[in-house]
């Protein structure tokens, strides 16, 4: 989902045949593309660049796992530093820097020096209520004369106090749990139900929660680890999640559902980034992916049990989300080789073939338990198709299955049941005036 937050933020720029994920500039004739930032980490990606006057420095958005900053950076490229302040910088002469602070949706001034970058003043707000968009980005934009346009935020919603996790089963919703309101995304069912594994965004760490769906109460599993990607191991005794617990790099974790021992890496000597994604029902095979420099996002397949991972798919372009059937003999997962996401099935181990599931657009498509539907998210919408995954793969046209004001910005926001008549959801929080706020996380 940081890819497609990222798409969103400023056009995609090829680097050595992948899409960079800094900021880079273009020569005059065309002929030359240089590098300007280098993203900090795996997750992080830079955008919405504005030149100050002189045409020395770029402030930017910086988008990351642990939220969204201003970083300034010198035209030539270099080392960027992080001013602390929101998304989508202005500046207006003769010293006033605007961004967009995206919790209470308005935009914030402060006076800056534009040749040092220094930072004169504490914020002010300038500008309430201001629409905001994916990724954090205020809906406004300023001219060079200082006139300023916006969008401004719906009047009903209120500022933002947390998301709730409902089930949906296309008629109504349910509240799960206490009605707890919190930034919680990625909810995960257990094999059995009986449980839902949720991810809370937040700084300095997100962190991983179990619900009872029995009980109706909420114990906090991680403790330390800044946690992404959650989900179950197919024993239903354990959960996989990434996380960064040393050098720097984002690698598979795993720990016991009932807390009894500590997070412990999957595997050792990894030096790329990789993220958890699927395994298979038995929970011999799990299905990863790994962010390469050289071809980008690749899916790849390793024993649970320990050995080395196998590549899957490794082209140029970005493979993503993968699903494994429950037979473990069919892998669905999302590309971006034709310019737009769409899903893909291919046969594991074998490979060959793939069958195209979506038919215009989609992405993190995920079994049902019974191997019988697929589901995956088309804008803000679940949709689903029929396959049969026997020797051959064959699926129907998709058809809409889940409808409603539902947070779906991140990819994989949702689980379905195992008969799939019913979905657990993310959804923003009513206001006193009976508003609803669409609910973001980072």
């Amino acid at each position: 989902d940081l890819d497609r937050i990222g798409r969103s933020m400023t056009s995609r720029v090829l680097i050595d045949g992948r899409a960079w994920r800094g900021l880079a500039r273009v020569d005059a004739d065309g002929t030359n593309v240089h590098k300007v930032t280098t993203p900090r980490s795996d997750g992080e990606i830079h955008g919405s660049p504005h030149l100050l006057p002189g045409g020395r420095r770029i402030v930017f958005t910086v988008a990351g796992m642990s939220g969204y900053d201003t970083g300034i950076v010198d035209f030539e490229g270099g080392e960027h530093e992080l001013l602390g302040l929101g998304t989508t910088p202005y500046f207006v002469e003769p010293d006033i820097l605007l961004t967009y602070e995206p919790t209470n949706r308005r935009v914030e001034a402060v006076r800056m020096d534009p040749e040092t970058g220094e930072l004169l003043s504490e914020p002010w707000v300038a500008l309430p209520n201001v629409d905001r968009g994916l990724a954090g980005l205020g809906s406004y934009a300023v001219a060079s004369d200082g006139t300023l346009v916006y969008v401004p935020a719906d009047p009903s919603v209120a500022t933002f106090l947390g998301n709730e996790l409902v089930w949906f089963d296309g008629q109504g919703e349910e509240p799960i749990g206490r009605g707890d309101l919190g930034r919680w995304t990625q909810p995960r069912l257990a094999p059995d139900e009986s449980r839902l594994l949720v991810r809370m965004t937040g700084t300095p760490d997100c962190s991983l929660w179990l619900f009872d769906l029995e009980r109706g109460s909420k114990t906090r599993l991680t403790l330390e680890l800044d946690t992404h990607s959650p989900f179950w191991h197919p024993d239903g005794k354990h959960v996989l999640f990434s996380a960064e617990p040393e050098g720097g790099i984002t690698q598979i974790m795993i720990q016991a559902a009932d807390g009894s021992s500590p997070a412990a890496p999957l595997r050792t000597g990894v030096t790329e980034a990789e993220v958890p994604a699927s395994a298979s029902l038995e929970g011999e095979l799990l299905a990863f992916t790994r962010v390469s420099k050289e071809t980008g996002t690749d899916v790849w397949v390793v024993p649970l049990a320990g050995g080395e991972p196998e590549p899957f798919a490794v082209t140029r372009f970005d493979e993503d989300f993968p699903s494994f059937s429950p037979d473990g003999r069919w892998i669905a997962y999302t590309s971006d080789e034709t310019g737009v996401d769409e899903v893909y099935a291919r046969a594991w181990p074998s490979g060959g073939a793939k069958t195209q599931v979506s038919v215009e657009g989609g992405t993190g498509p995920r079994f049902s338990r019974d191997g019988k539907l697929l589901f995956f998210g088309i804008g803000t919408d679940l949709w689903v198709a029929d396959v049969e995954a026997g020797e051959e793969f064959r699926a129907s046209i998709p058809r809409l299955a889940f409808q409603g004001d539902f947070v779906l910005e991140r990819v994989g926001n949702w689980d379905v049941s195992r008969d799939g008549s019913r979905a657990v959801f993310v959804r923003g929080t009513r206001d006193a005036a009976d508003g609803r706020e669409r609910g973001y996380q980072t």
